[in-house]
């Protein structure tokens, strides 16, 4: 993410500055001391008027540089989690479901939540302020060769390089055990999401204990984890207060009585000296926070840059509201698809058209290959060979699928709120009246646009939810309606209300629907047959069956089973 695009990288600078700005004025307010006490010991009879204004002055930009470093901090950091949130779950959509889809969902939440505010608390919140802290000591080291002593300056400098050589060794030994706390929480999320997620079958099975104990036991390893990494951060804090704070004060006490007494310095630029010696102390402040905040912020910076980098393989990718989507006029085609996850081919060579306009219905057996195919008409997922063109042959990447298409799962995929909430994630503007229009389409005028859903749907019934995915689906107004298994889950008087709204209400576009139900042909006027990720027979629904072949037997043997099989499964 460039600095032009994140607020948080232009911010840096300025938390820099600022934090200089008051390392400075600090110093100045040491240096003005020593002034005070020279002034005081030679017998003067108070401090001249430039003095004042200067120790004023030092004393406001202190004040106002401890005040603003803190709320820049804030912000910043705020501005890199968004922005980096916000590439994270791009970049996922992006990849689509072969990335997704192949790892476990509780790795990829503790990716776009916990990962995320570790690497903008480390960027931000950490990474400006211990720069600062850095050039604290230099900028220290400067005023005392200009402003009382280049040879105690030199002499200082000495002890400049030994924080970065503890820090550097430190992070050698502990990256290890950074490396390791981020795998064993990317477990633990895992295994509760994986828990949560099947939560009732565990009950039903009465593993509830056996899930619990695996959680605990994920538990205990982020625990080990964070123990190592914090029993590190002692350790660090430990040996540099003992060698390097202790030993700088105490150095800078002798230096300064060394050189006063020689008669290089007064008693006033000895007290400055030290004075400012403790300002060289400033990076300390963070080695600690390194072996946590910044250890673990460049762990989870790597798992970001890693997804981020990772090369989605989509030649046809363009940004939002680049190129066109198609049009009623020009339908779909897949030609030579082949597709799979993690490797697994699951589609092999597809070709199909979908004509402007046209009812195809995809039919096939579970583990046939529907779903894959739904999944790269949708834009979530990228194929290995082939592509998805438009009517006049135009190359259409997933970005641009997905803003032509609106799609019904199975599930509805309806959200926890009211009925507009959920229609509105179609179409954010919709106003009132154009959802109460929509509902009427469905049959669905007697729910108000505030009657609550409930969790995934809960509050309303099978046949309810999917007429109310519907609704969303035309609402979006996209010229592509896809719709996947929408009766597998209800009765046969639901599914006919259903398929009835369907019928009606899809008008003029090219819908598809992907079913392994022979009894969702009615309706239809094209039909694709997939079998072991192969197209067996597709065409317009009279000719395929007017052939004789696969589809025509199948639907023959589904009607002689009409009393055993009265669904029409295939």
């Amino acid at each position: 993410m460039s600095a032009k695009k994140n607020p948080a990288a232009r911010a840096l600078p300025v938390i820099v500055l600022c934090a200089v700005l008051g390392t400075a004025a600090l110093s100045a307010l040491a240096l003005l001391l020593g002034v005070a006490i020279d002034g005081y010991l030679a017998g003067g009879a108070g401090v001249p008027d430039a003095w004042v204004a200067a120790a004023v002055a030092a004393l406001l930009v202190a004040g106002a540089a401890a005040v603003a470093t803190p709320r820049l901090v804030a912000r910043a950091t705020a501005a890199q989690e968004a922005g980096d949130r916000q590439a994270v779950l791009l970049k996922y959509f992006t990849l689509g479901q072969g990335y997704t889809g192949a790892r476990a969902g509780g790795e990829l939440v503790s990716l776009a939540t916990d990962a995320v505010e570790k690497r903008a608390r480390f960027r931000a919140g950490f990474s400006a302020p211990a720069l600062a802290a850095v050039l604290a000591p230099i900028l220290v080291v400067l005023a005392i060769g200009v402003f009382i002593d280049p040879v105690a300056a030199l002499l200082l400098a000495a002890a400049l390089p030994v924080i970065p050589l503890l820090v550097t060794g430190f992070q050698k030994l502990y990256r290890t055990s950074s490396a390791n706390y981020r795998r064993s929480q990317g477990m633990l999320a895992a295994s509760f999401m994986d828990t949560l997620n099947g939560l009732g079958m565990l009950r039903l099975n009465n593993a509830e204990g056996a899930a619990g104990a695996r959680i605990a036991a994920a538990s205990e390893r982020v625990r080990r984890q964070v123990m190592k990494l914090l029993a590190g951060n002692q350790l660090v804090l430990l040996v540099i207060d003992a060698t390097f704070a202790l030993g700088l004060i105490t150095g800078s006490v002798v230096l300064a009585g060394w050189r006063m007494g020689g008669g290089h310095i007064s008693p006033g630029q000895a007290v400055a000296m030290v004075l400012l010696s403790t300002l060289m102390l400033q990076p300390v402040a963070f080695v600690g926070g390194f072996f946590y905040i910044g250890m673990t912020g460049r762990a989870a910076e790597r798992e970001i840059t890693g997804l981020l980098d990772t090369d989605p393989g989509i030649a046809t990718e363009v940004a939002p509201g680049e190129g066109e989507a198609p049009g009623h006029a020009g339908g779909l085609a897949v030609e030579n698809l082949s597709a799979g996850y993690g490797g697994r081919p699951v589609l092999q060579g597809v070709s199909l058209q979908f004509p402007a306009g046209s009812h195809t219905a995809v039919i096939g057996a579970s583990g046939s290959g529907k779903t894959t195919l739904v999944r790269v008409l949708q834009g979530q997922l990228t194929p290995a060979h082939g592509a998805v063109h438009d009517g006049s042959g135009n190359t259409l990447g997933p970005l641009q699928l997905r803003a032509a298409s609106a799609v019904l799962d199975q599930g509805a995929g309806l959200l926890g709120g009211t009925v507009a909430h959920n229609l509105r994630v179609g179409r954010p503007d919709a106003t009132d009246g154009e959802l109460r229009k929509v509902l009427g389409r469905v049959g669905l005028e007697a729910l108000g646009l505030e009657t609550p859903v409930g969790e995934a749907g809960h509050g309303l019934s099978g046949g309810q939810a999917q007429r109310l995915g519907l609704a969303r689906a035309l609402l979006a107004a996209r010229p592509v309606l896809i719709i996947d298994e929408p009766t597998s889950d209800l009765d046969p008087d639901t599914e006919a209300r259903v398929l009835e709204t369907l019928a009606s209400a899809t008008g003029e576009k090219t819908t598809i629907t992907v079913t392994h139900r022979l009894g969702l042909l009615s309706g239809c006027d094209r039909v694709a047959v997939l079998e072991h990720g192969r197209v067996v027979e597709a065409g317009p629904l009279d000719q395929v069956l007017a052939a004789g072949g696969y589809l025509a037997a199948a639907l023959a043997a589904s009607r002689a089973g009409t009393d055993s099989n009265p669904r029409g499964d295939a």
